[in-house]
C-alpha cells in the first residue's frame, strides 16, 4: 500500500492558512498515487485550548469538507489526523477517516488525554472506544499521539486484529527519539506496520519486524512510502509471541491501580 505521511508545523489558530496548505499537500499526495493519507494531530488550529470553541467543527466544517473533497477526487483513502470535533457543548480531540468515495468510514476519539505542562482534558472528553477500520482487506487500527506511552492500548488494537497501527501526532522536537523508539517497539510487539504522522517532522514509518522504512525530515514534506500489508503475517508465522501470552501475567492488572 502506498501511504503518503503529510507533516508541517501548522500556524496555530489560523484555520484558513493551515486548510490552504494542506489543500496544497493533499493534490501533491494524490498526483503521486497515494492510496491512503495521514495528516498530523489538530493540523488545522494545532493546540489553540482557549479558543476550542471558535475552532471545533461537527462533520458539516469546511476541514473535513476539504478532506472529503480530495479523497473522492483521488479516490484515497484520508485519514484526518485530528480535528477540535464538537458534539452537543462536549468536545473531543477527533480523527475522521474518509474512505475512496468522500464518505466517512470510521472515527476515533483520543482516548488518553495529555496532562503535563498542559490540561487536555480541561478542554476535551476522552474517548472510550479501540477503533479499527479496513482498507483493501488490512484491519488499521488508531491512536493519537499520547496514547503511544501505553502499550496495552496499542496491543488490544492487535489482539482485535490489527496489522498496521497509525499514530497523529505533534511530539516536540525534543521527544523525537522517544516517539520514534515506541514506534519501533510497537510494532515489534504487536506484528503491525507501525505509522506516525508529526506536526513537528521527522514523520516515521516502521515495518512489522521493527525494520525503519522511512523517516522524513523536520521540514513540511509529503513523505510517501511503500508498505508491505503482507509482512504482519509473514512475521507472525516467523515467531508469534501473542501464542505465548499469559494474560494474568502479562497484561494490566486494575486492581494493582
Amino acid at each position: 500500500m502506498k501511504v503518503a505521511l503529510i507533516q508541517y508545523q501548522c500556524a496555530v489558530g489560523m484555520k484558513d492558512i493551515n486548510l490552504m496548505l494542506i489543500e496544497e499537500m493533499l493534490i501533491e499526495a494524490g498526483e503521486k498515487g497515494a492510496e491512503m493519507v495521514v495528516l498530523p494531530e489538530l493540523w488545522n488550529v494545532g493546540y489553540d485550548l482557549e479558543n476550542i470553541a471558535e475552532h471545533a467543527e461537527d462533520t458539516s466544517g469546511p476541514s473535513l469538507a476539504l478532506l472529503r473533497e480530495y479523497a473522492k477526487k483521488y479516490s484515497m483513502v484520508v485519514v484526518g489526523g485530528s480535528i477540535m470535533e464538537r458534539k452537543g457543548d462536549k468536545y473531543y480531540n477527533t480523527c475522521f477517516v474518509f474512505g475512496k468515495n468522500g464518505e466517512i468510514i470510521s472515527k476515533y476519539r483520543k482516548a488518553h488525554l495529555y496532562t503535563h505542562g498542559f490540561e487536555e482534558s480541561k478542554y476535551f472528553e476522552n474517548g472510550d472506544e479501540l477503533v479499527l477500520f479496513e482498507v483493501d482487506g488490512v484491519k488499521i487500527g488508531m491512536m493519537i499521539c499520547y496514547d503511544m506511552w501505553f502499550p496495552a492500548f496499542a496491543r488490544n488494537l492487535a489482539l482485535r486484529g490489527a496489522e498496521m497501527l497509525l499514530l497523529p501526532g505533534q511530539w516536540p522536537f525534543k521527544r523525537i527519539k522517544t516517539m520514534h523508539s515506541f514506534c519501533v517497539a510497537r510494532a515489534m510487539e504487536n506484528y503491525c506496520n507501525m505509522l506516525a504522522c508529526n506536526n513537528y517532522g521527522s514523520s516515521i514509518a516502521v515495518a512489522a519486524n521493527g525494520e525503519i522504512i522511512a523517516t522524513a525530515s523536520q521540514e513540511p514534506e509529503v513523505l510517501i512510502v511503500d508498505v508491505d500489508t503482507d509482512l504482519p503475517k509473514k512475521v507472525k508465522g516467523f515467531n508469534n509471541t501473542m501464542e505465548d501470552r499469559r494474560p494474568f501475567l502479562d497484561e494490566i492488572d486494575s486492581n494493582l491501580l
